[in-house]
């Protein structure tokens, strides 16, 4: 687990262009040094898979979301809480979900106690996103009751990553029933996708 501490320098490390909501200035710079930077170095210097996750809350779930629109995303799950979106996010992760040819997890998070604005364009992103079918994407969207803006992580992160390694998990009765029970084609085929 890699921790990047942002105390003072976060609203530099996630600033993007007003006129079309991409990283700018002091945001590219942080985003270069962690895709040119940091992964390189932790790759090179720790034993590490080809399953990376990024987390982020508030400001830094929109700054994650930009690792996506790259040809190749750098990673392989979003844990997206809470996000501060910038205004034309909803839109290039509409057009760049289609088009995803990696498996992709996809977590998306609010909370009922959230600020009124984050949770609207929260949920409004869940439904933009929704609809769109592409069997290489597997987005999970939650409300929790009760949490602040400020707790949800503490809530969030667990239901996430349960949710991102659940191809894992042994095969409950539930998934025996309600999954591999009703399969058309051959159930080795969903073990061996599995």
């Amino acid at each position: 687990v890699i921790g990047i501490n942002q105390y003072g320098l976060r609203e530099n490390d996630c600033y993007y262009s007003e006129q079309n909501s991409l990283p700018v200035e002091s945001g590219a710079e942080f985003f270069e040094f962690i895709s040119m930077e940091l992964v390189p170095f932790i790759d090179k210097t720790f034993r590490t898979e080809n399953f990376k996750v990024a987390i982020g809350h508030g400001k830094s779930a929109n700054f994650i979301n930009y690792y996506l629109l790259k040809g190749v995303p750098l990673f392989q799950s979003y844990i997206v809480l809470s996000p501060e979106l910038a205004p034309d996010m909803a839109s290039y992760l509409t057009e760049v979900f289609p088009k995803l040819e990696q498996k992709t997890f996809y977590y998306l998070a609010t909370t009922t106690n959230d600020t009124k604005g984050i949770q609207e364009t929260t949920e409004a992103l869940s439904k933009s996103l929704e609809s769109i079918e592409n069997s290489n994407v597997l987005k999970t969207f939650d409300t929790f009751e009760g949490p602040s803006h400020y707790t949800l992580p503490a809530h969030a992160i667990p239901k996430a990553l349960e949710s991102i390694f659940f191809v894992f998990q042994p095969i409950s009765k539930k998934e025996y029933k309600e999954t591999i029970l009703k399969l058309e084609g051959n159930p080795v085929e969903y073990l061996t996708d599995k």
